[in-house]
């Protein structure tokens, strides 16, 4: 007499929306500097690595030991990079982690359990972001505030032309995009910015956390700084929170006389041009 046995259930495969994923310490398109490199994966199955490969077309394929992704880049589009260039990972089970390598000619770097960034308070410090620290990771006398910036108990600037010295609160950015170019600063001042601006320049603030690519003059996963850096006084009507504030473009204009082209990148910390 025979019996029938079940079959074994199947694995669900896993299928997960992307996000961005930080790479800790090291870059992994060579050349591109030191610190930690951002693998993002949007919706659309479209992917970027921070240190020097645009956002190209990729295959995301679920299965049940999770979704890989596998990205290719035409010869020369990644700098330092020979050949074309392949991100070939797997986002693990839960869709918190990616593992992987990216592969070009005589080229190999493998990374494991790159973890998900999903912003200010996951304990992760992204720098595409405007992070500085997630908890830790500032130095001596600077404790990391509440919107992932280090501070000291206080930090002070003379004010613009002869008036009292001014405090000045932590910066975090968002990405203001206009027709042609693109500019990061503090959520409010690029809030006030962008209303601001002539409505022939169609400036809208980009989604959370987008960064400017100021050589491109688009806001997105990429941050570049522009070659011109423009610095504006602050006018009181707009609500700005700061004394000054600055931005790096990609053009020459700095807008309708509210700014003025000034030497030197834009300062995070004091909003100056050529500032720290």
């Amino acid at each position: 007499m025979l019996l029938a046995t079940a079959a074994p259930a199947r694995k669900a495969s896993v299928s997960c929306a992307g996000g961005r994923f930080v790479i800790d310490g090291r870059r992994l398109v060579p050349g591109s500097g030191d610190g930690s490199d951002v693998v993002t994966i949007e919706p659309g199955s479209q992917v970027s690595i921070m240190s020097g490969c645009p956002r190209v077309a990729a295959v995301l394929k679920p299965t049940p030991a999770g979704m890989r992704v596998h990205a290719v880049w035409p010869a020369s589009v990644c700098p330092g990079l020979k050949g074309r260039a392949q991100l070939k990972a797997r986002i693990l089970p839960g869709c918190r982690l990616l593992s992987g390598s990216l592969i070009a000619r005589k080229f190999k770097k493998v990374f494991n359990d790159a973890p998900l960034s999903t912003g200010c308070g996951d304990g992760i410090a992204d720098a595409g972001l405007g992070e500085e620290c997630d908890g830790t990771g500032c130095g001596a006398g600077q404790h990391c505030t509440e919107r992932c910036v280090c501070a000291g108990d206080t930090t002070t600037m003379p004010g613009i032309g002869t008036g009292p010295t001014t405090t000045l609160p932590a910066v975090s950015t968002r990405c203001c995009q206009a027709v042609g170019a693109c500019f990061d600063a503090d959520a409010a001042d690029a809030q006030a910015t962008c209303a601001a601006l002539p409505a022939a320049s169609h400036a809208t603030l980009a989604p959370a956390g987008e960064i400017c690519d100021g050589v491109a003059g688009t806001c997105g996963a990429m941050k570049k700084v522009g070659r011109y850096c423009c610095q504006c006084p602050v006018n009181g009507a707009h609500g700005f929170p700061h004394p000054q504030y600055c931005f790096d473009t990609n053009i020459t204009s700095c807008g309708p006389g509210l700014c003025q082209q000034n030497p030197g990148a834009c300062g995070p910390s004091s909003q100056t041009c050529g500032g720290p």
